[in-house]
């Protein structure tokens, strides 16, 4: 169980550590309200993977054992993204690593790029996230 949660943590420093690779950064963007990302990653198979879903204003998922919910500003025309007042559930969960990682990115997050299938979460110029969309989402 350790050596997952550390592969998890790497691979989430990973993503973050890397530079940008899309000159998408700052342009128009795909709409991203009413799907639900997942988020991607080799390590993650394992555990239960993080999702987002954005509805409006407001955004929910699960944070990798509880689920969380909160406020999105999210702009497509500048590809704007921040996250505000994320609250979870409290579920007795063995590791909560994985979360707070997650959550903790989330909060951090203020760019998105998105090509309509594939969801990249940003802090400034750094990756700090992939998601994949959801089967069945349009």
């Amino acid at each position: 169980m350790k050596k997952v949660i550390l592969g998890i943590i790497l691979s989430l420093v990973t993503i973050a550590c890397s530079s940008v690779a899309n000159l998408k950064l700052g342009k128009m963007q795909n709409n991203i309200h009413g799907i639900t990302w997942i988020m991607t990653g080799e390590t993650l198979k394992n555990s239960e993977i993080p999702t987002i879903h954005i509805d409006q204003d407001k955004i929910s998922g699960t944070a990798g054992c509880n689920t969380y919910f909160g406020y999105a500003i999210v702009d497509k025309n500048n590809g704007t993204f921040s996250v505000k007042n994320i609250a979870t559930t409290r579920m007795a969960c063995k590791n909560t690593q994985v979360e707070q990682a997650f959550l903790n990115m989330l909060s951090q997050a203020d760019k998105y790029v998105s090509d309509g299938n594939t969801l990249n979460i940003y802090k400034g110029n750094i990756l700090l996230m992939k998601f994949t969309k959801k089967d069945g989402d349009s």
